[in-house]
């Protein structure tokens, strides 16, 4: 189970870290409360403020270091599924087969307009958050967006569909949330009263804390360098290793399309 801290090195921030996280940082827009920025009424009322935000995210993120830690979970065949509140797809970048990533809260890969759903092109949605300005559905006038879960929409009926797996697993490793975004938090309650359960963030989420649960192990500290130690201590040093090389491949090979003109934002 997976959220933003998990892709903090990555340059993108998270929502609640004071200061530094995206909640704090949107006083310019007069918002009623900070989560309103992504709560479905208040987009159709105020796109701006919303494609505001994702213009400040336009450009090209790399997995990190965590990312390539549970790439490895996979390439041993020992990871089940990857539950991620993320929607920046650094999963796959870093390699995982979309069959073990499931993206509860959406992905900015495909859009549609958020009032009549027609299907929006990627290529015109990228356009329109580059420069910050809304797209408006050439249907129906409604403002489009990413298919990004807003406050106020469900989540994705594969989310549910698959929800029960994870009561399969014999270790579950939470990495970079802080479990208050309900469903998804309700996950870690489907494990069994005997599985382990590893923490990696920065903080205890309170979920956790409070249940005293002796099954917890905590692990706190920033993603990266936790996970890194972890392989580490689990005799996985070398492979760890050159997964991160093939990262550095990446991002040469972003680097080089850059100066071609050929590298796009996301």
């Amino acid at each position: 189970m997976v959220g933003a801290g998990l892709s903090v090195s990555a340059g993108i921030p998270d929502f609640r870290s004071p200061g530094s996280g995206i909640y704090s940082k949107l006083q310019e827009y007069n918002l009623p409360f900070p989560e309103a920025i992504f709560q479905l009424s208040f987009f159709k009322q105020n796109p701006k403020a919303f494609y505001s935000v994702m213009q400040s995210m336009a450009k090209k993120y790399f997995p990190t270091k965590g990312h390539y830690f549970i790439r490895l979970l996979q390439d041993k065949g020992i990871l089940l599924k990857v539950y991620t509140q993320n929607i920046d797809g650094l999963e796959m970048e870093a390699g995982l087969k979309a069959e073990n990533c499931m993206q509860a809260h959406g992905t900015i890969a495909t859009s549609h307009c958020a009032s009549c759903k027609a299907e929006v092109s990627s290529e015109l949605m990228t356009e329109h958050i580059v420069k910050g300005e809304p797209l408006f559905c050439s249907k129906c006038k409604g403002p489009c967006k990413p298919d990004v879960v807003l406050f106020g929409e469900a989540l994705p009926s594969s989310f549910f569909a698959q929800s029960q797996m994870i009561s399969q697993a014999d270790l579950v490793i939470v990495i970079g949330t802080t479990l208050k975004i309900t469903p998804f938090s309700d996950l870690i309650d489907q494990v069994d009263s005997r599985v382990p359960r590893l923490i990696v963030d920065k903080v205890m989420p309170s979920k956790i804390a409070a249940d005293k649960d002796q099954r917890n192990i905590v692990m706190l500290g920033e993603a990266d360098a936790t996970l890194e130690k972890l392989a580490g201590l689990l005799g996985w040093q070398a492979e760890f290793e050159a997964l991160l090389k093939e990262r550095e491949q990446l991002i040469k090979k972003y680097e080089e399309d850059a100066v071609k003109g050929i590298a796009k934002p996301f």
